[in-house]
C-alpha cells in the first residue's frame, strides 16, 4: 500500500494532511507530467458534509487506482510508488489538484 500525503486542504477527506478513504483514484489517462493528472476522490469541504468522518480512522496508507498510464509507478492501473504527494492546497474542485509524484515513463 501507498503512503499518500494529501495537501489538498479543502478536501472534505483531509484530515491533518492524511485522507480519511481507504482509496483513491488519480485521473490523467493522457498526462505527461503531474500538473495533468488530478485526485478524482476529491469532495469539496463546503459542499460536503463537514468531514462527518472525523478524522479517527485516517492514516498515510491508501491504496490508489490511477489511470495516468504514462507514469512509472502504476502498474496495471494501482499506484506501486512508495509515498504519494497529492497537491492542491488551494483545490475547491477535483481538476484543480494533482499528483506530485508522478513521474514519466521514458
Amino acid at each position: 500500500m501507498t503512503n499518500l500525503e494529501c495537501a489538498a486542504l479543502h478536501c472534505a477527506n483531509n484530515h491533518n494532511r492524511l485522507c480519511n478513504l481507504s482509496g483513491i483514484t488519480v485521473q490523467g489517462a493522457d498526462a505527461c507530467r503531474g500538473r495533468e493528472t488530478c485526485c478524482a476522490s476529491f469532495s469539496d469541504e463546503t459542499s460536503a458534509f463537514s468531514n462527518i468522518l472525523g478524522g479517527n480512522d485516517a492514516t498515510p496508507e491508501t491504496n490508489i487506482t490511477c489511470d495516468a498510464h504514462r507514469c512509472i509507478y502504476n502498474t496495471d492501473g494501482m499506484c506501486e510508488a512508495e509515498d504519494v504527494l497529492i497537491d492542491g492546497s488551494f483545490a475547491r474542485q477535483g481538476d484543480a489538484t494533482c499528483c506530485d509524484s508522478f513521474l514519466a515513463r521514458d
